[in-house]
């Protein structure tokens, strides 16, 4: 199942629009994973499957090493698996499509929003990051 998993989710997110509907399987392997340790293997491959582009894109936007893409990516697998494989229910049926209705409910929630539903980063919204963004500054410009 795993091993469908990782297709799956390579398959689905390679950059054609035309493979993504394959994604819908994912919750059809997680819901006929007979134990907890599959459903969260299948969620892992899954995950990194689909996610293997993370590494790199995280080099390129902050500038960094290749080390600490492996670590974004390794820390966003593990909290997909965590939450699917918690919510995961031993009896079949409605039950488990529900559960994995809360799982995708879940994964939507930003990280960075905190109870009173304000954002906890005091980053601004956008930065013009080449030329002056139009401000005649040498700087970047930044908005919230």
């Amino acid at each position: 199942m795993a091993v469908a998993a990782a297709v799956v989710g390579a398959v689905a997110w390679c950059g054609h629009a035309l493979t993504l509907p394959l994604a819908c399987a994912f919750p059809t392997l997680w819901a006929f994973a007979p134990s907890r340790s599959i459903s969260a293997a299948v969620s892992a491959a899954y995950f990194l499957a689909a996610s293997r582009g993370l590494p790199q894109g995280a080099v390129n936007f902050y500038g960094t090493d290749f080390g600490v893409g492996i670590a974004l990516w390794i820390g966003a697998a593990a909290s997909f698996v965590l939450v699917h494989a918690v919510l995961w229910q031993s009896r079949p049926g409605w039950g488990r499509a529900l559960w994995f209705a809360l799982a995708a409910i879940l994964m939507s929630v930003p990280p960075s929003a905190s109870s009173d539903g304000r954002s906890r980063s005091r980053r601004p919204a956008f930065c013009f990051r080449d030329g002056d963004g139009g401000t005649g500054r040498d700087q970047p410009s930044c908005s919230p």
